[in-house]
């Protein structure tokens, strides 16, 4: 039998008019037991009724509503963000901006002053720092007495385990995320970066969202699972703004020649010869073990010169300070073996 929770904007009803069925347009409750009802009929013609739990055996429903309609009431709704601290204050201005919800931000002095000593109770919007929870276990207690609609991690690739030697590490953040996952009914776990190429660390991630699929003993090749109803994956070329245009234009990289002048041009020429000349240093070297450093701080100082003529100069400018700084520190040295030999004779 139906029930006057399914009629939901789009639902095709009879039993609400005598000529036919009706198409739901919004629901809005007065109590649990009455539902004053915006329909409109066969010829498109709006209009409004009072339903109560009596009118239930008279109605069939056609045609289900959208499965999600969004007309629960929103000041019932528990809403927790879980960030790191740098972005919290970034949460609290687009929440309010956009969404106008008043969000706040959890701090020591929010915790010490909570009226029932718990202030994860007193407050149903909420955004807390995630090293904050993470590191005080005192707060796991009061949060274990809650319970949210909704909890969202962002960067919440921080809340990952990992394999080692055959082992599980749990980080602090990752028994949090346990934590959040057995609190609240629906975690939304938001990150530019869920897999870093292990499978085994992956699946420990996911295994936050569901744990009987993803928890367990590791075997590779094998212990391979499906992520494609948990996991919506988005790449920037594919969002869009709310009128379809790109967000992110595409990028186009071009090549542009240009004529050196003959300062540039005797510039470049001495520089690349300086480097010329190192390189065949630093061959010497080799057996000393300083290639590598050599190499790698002459190929700096190549792209300092296609940066600016100034580049160039400031990068050379420092290298001879260095140097200079360098030899002052042999000679010392060498002077103090000097005096120390022939105090010694």
């Amino acid at each position: 039998m139906p029930r006057l929770e399914d009629l939901t904007p789009g639902a095709q009803v009879k039993g609400i008019l005598a000529g036919g069925p009706v198409t739901v347009i919004g629901a809005k409750w007065h109590g649990s037991n009455t539902l004053e009802l915006t329909y409109k009929d066969g010829e498109g013609r709006p209009d409004v009724t009072l339903l109560y739990r009596d009118h239930e055996p008279s109605l069939e429903i056609l045609q289900p509503g959208r499965q999600w309609s969004f007309t629960a009431d929103g000041d019932l709704r528990r809403f927790m963000v879980v960030s790191p601290g740098n972005l919290v204050e970034q949460w609290q201005d687009e929440l309010d901006s956009r969404f106008s919800l008043p969000f706040e931000i959890l701090t020591n002095d929010k915790l010490e002053s909570a009226r029932t000593g718990n202030r994860f109770q007193e407050n149903d919007l909420i955004i807390c720092r995630l090293d904050k929870l993470s590191r005080d276990e005192s707060l796991h207690a009061k949060l274990e007495q809650t319970d949210w609609d909704l909890i969202v991690c962002d960067e919440a690739h921080k809340m990952s385990a990992s394999f080692f030697g055959g082992e599980v590490r749990y980080t602090k953040r990752h028994l949090l995320g346990r934590l959040l996952g057995r609190i609240t009914r629906h975690l939304l776990l938001m990150t530019a970066t869920p897999h870093s190429g292990k499978e085994e660390d992956f699946q420990l991630f996911m295994s936050l969202l569901d744990s009987d699929r993803f928890e367990g003993k590791f075997r590779d090749g094998v212990h391979v699972v499906d992520v494609s109803d948990l996991m919506c994956r988005h790449v920037k070329e594919q969002l869009v703004r709310f009128d379809g245009t790109p967000l992110f234009p595409e990028r186009k990289a071009y090549t542009v020649k240009y004529q050196l002048s003959n300062l540039e041009a005797q510039l470049y020429q001495a520089v690349t010869g300086y480097v010329r000349d190192e390189f065949n240093r630093a061959d010497r070297l080799a057996n000393e073990g300083r290639k590598g450093n050599v190499g790698f701080a002459l190929t700096i100082l190549q792209r300092r010169l296609a940066s600016s003529p100034e580049a160039i100069h400031q990068s050379l400018m420092h290298r001879r300070e260095r140097l200079e700084t360098r030899l002052r520190e042999e000679k010392l040295v060498k002077r103090g073996g000097e005096v120390a030999a022939r105090a010694a004779a």
